[in-house]
């Protein structure tokens, strides 16, 4: 937990172990960039598991890091940036209470996606498993 602190120095030190991080993830390590261009029509993040029956995606990847670009009307919206492990162990932990829904998209709807609210992306609640899980 972060405390509240008034101290110009302190904050900047804060600013720049997080700036240290944000460019050890750009520059320093694998990273897979995907990008989501319906996700503003139901709130979910459609996520590739599977390809032509083969297991693709985030069951397979060997980045370290997941960026998804969530793009609107051609613009950039925002970025979300995922640790891998750290997503494999929250979308299964949803899809173990079935929170969110698998279904086929992506060229000639061939992948298998899984559909994840944005909204259980950021609940505070959610308790996962921090281990690498490999597929769902």
């Amino acid at each position: 937990m972060t405390s509240f602190n008034n101290d110009f120095r302190y904050d900047l030190e804060f600013g720049q172990i997080r700036e240290r991080r944000v460019r050890h993830i750009i520059e320093d390590s694998k990273m897979e960039v995907k990008t989501d261009l319906q996700w503003w029509k139901w709130g979910n993040l459609a996520v590739e598991f599977e390809c032509r029956g083969k297991p693709s995606g985030l069951a397979t990847t060997q980045a370290k890091n997941w960026w998804v670009m969530l793009e609107k009307d051609g613009r950039h919206v925002c970025s979300l940036v995922f640790p891998v492990d750290e997503l494999r162990g929250i979308i299964k932990a949803l899809d173990e209470q079935e929170k969110i829904r698998w279904t086929m998209g992506g060229d000639d709807n061939m992948s298998r996606l899984a559909l994840v609210p944005l909204s259980l992306l950021f609940d505070g609640n959610l308790t996962y498993d921090h281990q690498p899980v490999m597929s769902l």
